[in-house]
């Protein structure tokens, strides 16, 4: 029979430390709301696998690795079957190899493994007979849209600013659709695993917040009582909560939308959602836990190697200076510093769990949604979760169009457009070998 268990961990670094989210250096001054790991153990009796996910703007996969291999030794399950994952807000920390300066410290870094050691023997202590059931829905108003833009010029742009003359239309189509796994527990409260997408980058500032995924974790468990939450962020590469046609829809908050309350209000509507798909959901049946973690590797973008002075003085004179460029500048400015320190190619995770005909799939960096389009396409009769910075961060994961049209993601992702088929390969092959469709 199914068992699952539930852990949660505070984990907010000191005040003084770095918040990572943005091209110049901000540091903690204050909490809006504590940072969080959040676990779900799941097993069948044979195997258990854990899902945890971090209020981290992003993890690299070399210290996810170290994490995992932490976990296997003082757990027993395999690191293979740790499914690791930062929910990507921009007022929380990372841990990163591209922009080591930037990182917490080594001091808190210890403690976060070893906190990340606690949640996995918390949620695996707290294992108890449960039923899964999933459903979804879209949220009752649109909350999340695609962030790159066609102009008038046919360039592609990324946040072009509200009410700009120059936008025709989004590139695509942003998912709003809330998706539920439930489970019912026999003795203990009940678990949910709440699924969605779009950067939580809304709150701004220099305090620390979990941000909407903060929000939607509170109200579900208030709202519903007697139960946990935890939030699984989806493929937000190239979404986010602004739509450049209409200005903030709360009177309170001015233009622009970041700010607190509007996040506060994201997180409403997410719970809420959740809240009303609660006693709806279609049982899944009984079937095997499984898992598998791979490392596709991925040919890096050296283009612009030869502008390294050039780059140096741009972001220079942006830091140091006051001097404003575009995303797409800075960007690429900051790619092309860090290619003396990228290999030639680079291991992006890929991870793949789940049980019976209930599937999470996991990319080590910030995916276009259409790689979770693509998955539920490929596999109709499986209900999947996907989640972003999964057992590594590795950047952006633009698709072959988005390569081939530019833009801030694909100027500064630092791959090639051999990704996506790449990583599409490998996800579909693991995917096929635990026998789903």
């Amino acid at each position: 029979m199914l068992k699952a268990g539930f852990a949660r961990v505070d984990i907010t670094p000191p005040l003084g430390s770095v918040i990572t989210g943005y091209f110049e250096e901000r540091r903690s001054k204050g909490i809006l709301d504590p940072l969080y790991l959040n676990a779900l153990a799941y097993g069948d009796g044979e195997k258990t696998n854990v899902l945890i996910t971090c209020d981290a703007t992003n993890l690299a996969a070399g210290y996810l690795n170290k994490v995992r291999a932490l976990i296997e030794s003082e757990t027993g399950v395999d690191k293979d079957a740790l499914f690791i994952g930062a929910t990507h807000s921009h007022t929380a920390f990372s841990v990163n190899t591209i922009d080591p300066e930037r990182n917490p410290g080594s001091v808190f870094e210890e403690m976060l493994s070893r906190k990340f050691a606690d949640a996995a023997k918390m949620a695996l202590d707290d294992l108890d007979d449960a039923e899964a059931y999933t459903a979804q829905r879209e949220t009752p108003e649109q909350i999340s849209f695609v962030r790159r833009y066609v102009m008038r010029d046919g360039g592609i742009r990324t946040n072009p600013g509200y009410g700009n003359p120059d936008v025709l239309r989004p590139i695509s189509d942003a998912d709003n659709t809330v998706r539920l796994v439930r489970f019912k527990r026999a003795h203990s409260p009940d678990i949910a695993l709440v699924g969605f997408q779009t950067h939580p980058d809304v709150v701004g500032g220099e305090k620390y917040s979990a941000d909407w995924p903060g929000f939607v974790r509170r109200y579900v468990e208030k709202d519903i009582g007697g139960v946990r939450c935890v939030l699984l962020n989806g493929c937000q590469g190239d979404v986010n909560h602004i739509n450049v046609k209409t200005p903030s829809l709360l009177p309170d908050v001015p233009k622009g939308c970041y700010d607190y309350r509007y996040s506060r209000r994201l997180g409403r509507i997410i719970a809420d959602t959740v809240r009303d798909i609660w006693e709806t959901g279609e049982k899944r049946p009984d079937g095997k836990v499984f898992s598998a973690v791979r490392a596709v590797s991925v040919p890096t973008n050296r283009f612009g190697a030869e502008k390294y002075e050039e780059a140096k003085a741009v972001m220079r004179d942006n830091v140091e200076n006051g001097v404003w460029y575009s995303m797409e500048r800075l960007g690429e400015a900051r790619r092309i510093i860090q290619l003396f320190n990228t290999p030639e190619s680079i291991n992006v995770p890929v991870s793949v769990q789940g049980f019976s005909d209930v599937l999470f799939v996991g990319f080590g960096g910030e995916p276009f949604s259409r790689y979770a389009t693509e998955v539920r396409r490929a596999f109709p009769s499986s209900f999947v979760l996907t989640g972003c910075l999964t057992n590594g961060g590795e950047g952006y994961l633009p698709t072959e169009e988005a390569f081939a049209e530019g833009g801030y993601e694909a100027r500064t992702s630092r791959f090639t457009s051999a990704l996506p088929q790449l990583i599409k390969n490998e996800t579909f092959d693991m995917i096929k070998r635990f026998g789903l469709k």
